[in-house]
């Protein structure tokens, strides 16, 4: 399956399969909406930073557990794991970039380079040996909006349990 690189590419919608609360054995599908990405760089002490801010919406499309929106302590249990999910999946994103790959794919020069041009002279040249230690900071800000009329745990059929 392809994967959307949120920094470079518009996201649609993606799905999260996330735990049940009240039974670790059991998951949630969880379909993301308006998910939008915003890369923020900074220029301090003569180093670039990047600060990336990740905002989406979700509804829970298929559950092995009863879930409602009324149990508001479930509810946030569980966008506090889609956010520290999502920001698990982003760190490791930008860990293969710099680390594995050693590859600006992110394309976080260019933002940084259209935001600071004047810097950019400076550090251009050297950016591929600079890249791979350039602090990036996430921010996840994820909410679960419905549950697609779900009350009941869905009826699986080979899905996800």
């Amino acid at each position: 399956m392809r994967r959307t690189i949120p920094f470079i590419e518009p996201i649609d919608t993606g799905v999260f399969i996330l735990q049940c609360p009240n039974d670790k054995e059991k998951k949630m599908t969880v379909e993301l909406q308006n998910q939008r990405v915003r890369v923020k760089p900074s220029y301090k002490h003569k180093e670039p930073a990047f600060d990336v801010y990740y905002q989406t919406d979700g509804s829970i499309v298929e559950a092995a557990c009863p879930i409602t929106l009324d149990d508001r302590n479930l509810i946030k249990s569980l966008n506090e794991q889609l956010e520290t999910e999502m920001k698990k999946e982003l760190e490791s994103l930008i860990k293969k970039a710099q680390t594995e790959f050693q590859s600006d794919f992110l394309e976080l020069g260019k933002v940084f380079m259209n935001k600071y041009p004047v810097e950019w002279k400076e550090i251009g040249p050297r950016w591929a040996s600079i890249f791979p230690t350039v602090k990036v900071s996430i921010h996840i800000d994820g909410e679960i909006k419905d549950t697609v009329l779900l009350k009941e745990p869905t009826k699986s059929g080979g899905g996800v349990r």
